[in-house]
Order: C-alpha cells, then structure tokens, then sequence
C-alpha cells in the first residue's frame, strides 16, 4: 500500500471585511456552505467517509473559534448521509472528489484573515 499523504486545505473567504465590524459567514446544520473539491486522482483510500481534522492553529472558526489540537475532530464539519456525519467528508475515488459541509457560523475579527483550514489524509 501507499504511503499517507495529509491533504491541507486552506480557503480564504474573498468576501471584504468591514473595517470596523469584521465579517460574518452565517451557516448551520440547515443552511450549511457545502465545499466540492474534484481532481484528486490516483489515490488508494477507497470510495467512503473520511475523517477532516483541524490543524493546530490558535484560532480555527471550524473549532468554534477556540484552540485545536493537532488531529482533533473538525465539529464544524460534516457530511450528511441520512444522519450527520460530524468531523467526515465524502471521498469518491473513482473521480477524486472530497465533499464536505461547513456547519458552523463564521466570524471574523476586522484584524483576522478569514480563511477556514483543514486536514485529510488520503492513500
């Protein structure tokens, strides 16, 4: 088998920021902000749910705008399969696609880059 490789995505958000009040992305559990990244051919991680993890960064809004460790669970992410499937994406093999939810309102600081950020580990 493959060596792991740790996918890391960063997105910034081209919205500007109000000087004095910062930005706001809201989202939810019924108004999520999906993300579809398609491309990512030749893995070995077969077709399924994956884990999304959060980097060790002080302040990660997908981590309720609090501290992750490194590898912790995503709980502002989700995929939805009939339930849902907090800390997963949808992976796809066959056409590299990753699929996953942003569950969590956004807010930015008018000092703060706002940009999301996180981790999969593909095969």
């Amino acid at each position: 088998p493959g060596a792991n490789n740790t996918l890391t995505l960063r997105m910034l958000v081209e919205d500007p920021v109000d000087p004095i009040h910062g930005l706001s992305i809201e989202s939810s559990q019924l108004d999520p902000i999906v993300f579809t990244i398609s491309g990512l051919v030749g893995t070995q991680t077969p077709t399924g749910l994956i884990p999304v993890t959060c980097p060790a960064i002080a302040q990660n809004f997908l981590c309720g705008s609090q501290p992750c460790s490194a590898g912790s669970a995503c709980p502002g992410v989700s995929v939805w399969t009939g339930t849902s499937e907090v800390g997963k994406a949808d992976w796809n093999q066959q056409d590299g696609t990753l699929k996953f939810s942003v569950t969590k309102s956004l807010h930015f600081s008018p000092q703060e880059t706002p940009m999301i950020e996180l981790l999969v580990v593909v095969r």
